[in-house]
């Protein structure tokens, strides 16, 4: 691999894996996961409907005792495998605090906006005496909201890829032994009791 790769985290070197692991080991004494990109546009399902079958294969040639029991390969993505078995209260725990502070957000644009209606009731108050419709202030105002919000957009868009890129930047710089530089990958883990080979 390119000078600087290092995955798994922390990994310096990578190894076959001995052909006497497979064949001394006996079911349900080891167990194998794999680590792989999956191809463009294909989903996990997809990969574990196509990986499933070869393994059964593998272990039906191995153990025909242990080919009656269920075999299937699981693909996970590689930040799911890394925070474990509670990941789904964790991705929801942090979705609803996302949830809670654009909430927060959004009541102090609402109260913001309300102050500034506020102060402009004058204001309001002349350009009916001259003659302006309703439907004309109301579009008046509504543009700028939408002006407002899409320029906060785009400096907050742009404020968080800037900030994305300077944390990845220090961490490279500053974490390269332990920095997983492979990209993104997805675990296959076979769920038998016979590790799959290599």
């Amino acid at each position: 691999m390119p000078a600087g790769f290092g995955f798994p985290v922390a990994s310096e070197a990578w190894m076959p894996l001995p052909a006497s692991t497979y064949a001394l080991t006996e079911p349900g004494l080891a167990s194998l996961r794999l680590v792989g990109r999956l191809a463009p546009g294909a989903s996990h399902a997809s990969a574990s409907a196509e990986a499933t079958p070869l393994l059964r294969r593998i272990v039906a040639a191995r153990d025909t005792a242990t080919a009656a029991r269920s075999v299937e390969v699981a693909v996970e993505s590689f930040p799911s495998v890394q925070i474990g078995e509670e990941r789904t209260l964790v991705f929801t725990v942090l979705n609803v605090l996302a949830a809670l502070i654009l909430l927060l957000a959004l009541v102090n644009v609402t109260n913001l906006l309300l102050a500034r209606a506020n102060e402009r009731v004058r204001e309001t108050a002349v350009r009916l005496a001259l003659g302006a419709t309703t439907g004309r202030l109301v579009m008046q105002g509504m543009w700028e909201s939408v002006l407002l919000c899409l320029a906060g957009g785009i400096v907050g868009t742009a404020g968080a890829a800037w900030g994305l890129e300077e944390i990845t930047r220090w961490t490279r710089a500053n974490m390269e032994g332990t920095w997983p530089s492979g990209g993104s990958g997805a675990w296959s883990t076979s769920r038998s009791s016979v590790p799959a080979p290599s």
